[in-house]
């Protein structure tokens, strides 16, 4: 079952099509999304990930920008915010506790990024789209889990 995938995506491959839009991104760039993906409950900077890489801060977001068209401080907001909606949605956390969970320290400064970036506040994104028959059917994953497979890096 897990090969069919990986067949379509060879053979999408060998049709001369690459199975992303667009350049591949840098090695470093990838590994990069892996370790801020994998620490996103954890303080974090964006001089932490680039010395983990190999290079200066500067030279790190520089091709980060030219590689994905957003900085990663901006891309690390939007994934603990992304994980925070599953929160949202999934779970009944509190507020307070959604924001720690996702990295936040302050969940006043929570509430204002998810506010910006979703232009809702996270009190009404719940009431929209959370659903009780939707805890038990989709669960939170883990913060280890790596991107699904069929999942293209989009951000606003």
């Amino acid at each position: 079952m897990l090969l069919t995938p990986l067949n379509e995506l060879e053979a999408h491959e060998d049709s001369g099509h690459p199975a992303v839009p667009g350049p591949p991104l840098p090695p470093q760039i990838v590994r990069a999304l892996h370790y801020i993906e994998s620490r996103l409950h954890l303080p974090l900077t964006v001089a932490e990930v680039a010395r983990r890489e190999g290079w200066t801060h500067e030279h790190f977001t520089r091709m980060f920008v030219q590689s994905l068209g957003i900085s990663p401080q901006r891309a690390i907001a939007v994934r603990r915010i992304e994980r925070a909606c599953q929160l949202l949605a999934q779970t009944e956390f509190t507020i307070k506790q959604i924001a720690h969970s996702v990295g936040f320290k302050d969940e006043h400064y929570f509430s204002r990024r998810f506010s910006q970036i979703k232009g809702v506040p996270a009190t009404k994104y719940r009431r929209q789209f959370s659903d009780p028959r939707l805890q038990h059917l989709a669960p939170v994953q883990e913060y280890t889990a790596a991107y699904p497979l069929n999942r293209y890096l989009v951000f606003p």
